[in-house]
C-alpha cells in the first residue's frame, strides 16, 4: 500500500479538474479538488477547493467554493468560504458573498457584495444608547 506522500497529487484525488478553451459543458460540477476553468460551463460549480476561471472561461451559473479567482466572464452567484479575486479581465453579473475580496482595476461587476463572515458570526448585543442629561448646579 502507497503513503499519500508516494502519490502525485494529479493522482491522489485532490489534484486539479481543467476544463480546457473550446470545451463546452451542460451540467453542475463538483467535487474536493480545485477547477480551473477555460471553456465554457452552463450549470453550477460546487467544489472545496479554489476556482479559477480564464480569461476564455465562462460560467452561467452559480460558483461556491474555499476561494474564487475571475479572470473571465462569469453570469451567476458566487459564494466563497475564503476569498474572492476579479481580475482586470473579469466580468461578473451577480452577487457576492465572501470573507474578502480583491478587485483589480478593469475588472467589471454589477451585484451586491455581502461579507460572508458577518452571517455566519452570532448576533452581538444591540448597542445602548445614552441619553444627554442636565446637569444640577
Amino acid at each position: 500500500m502507497h503513503d499519500r506522500k508516494d502519490v502525485p497529487s494529479s493522482l491522489d484525488g485532490t489534484g486539479e479538474t481543467i476544463i480546457a478553451q473550446g470545451t463546452q459543458i451542460q451540467g453542475d460540477l463538483g467535487g474536493a479538488s480545485d477547477v480551473r476553468l477555460e471553456g465554457t460551463l452552463q450549470g453550477n460549480i460546487m467544489v472545496e477547493g479554489t476556482v479559477f476561471i480564464g480569461e476564455a472561461g465562462r460560467v452561467i451559473g452559480d460558483i461556491s467554493a474555499g476561494s474564487i479567482i475571475v479572470e473571465g466572464d462569469v453570469h451567476g452567484n458566487i459564494e466563497s468560504a475564503g476569498k474572492v479575486h476579479l481580475g482586470a479581465a473579469a466580468k461578473l453579473k451577480g452577487n457576492i458573498s465572501s470573507r474578502g475580496l480583491s478587485v483589480q482595476d478593469g475588472a467589471w461587476f454589477e451585484g451586491r457584495i455581502s461579507d460572508a463572515k458577518a452571517e455566519t458570526e452570532p448576533l452581538r448585543e444591540p448597542m445602548v444608547q445614552y441619553q444627554e442629561v442636565p446637569v444640577l448646579q
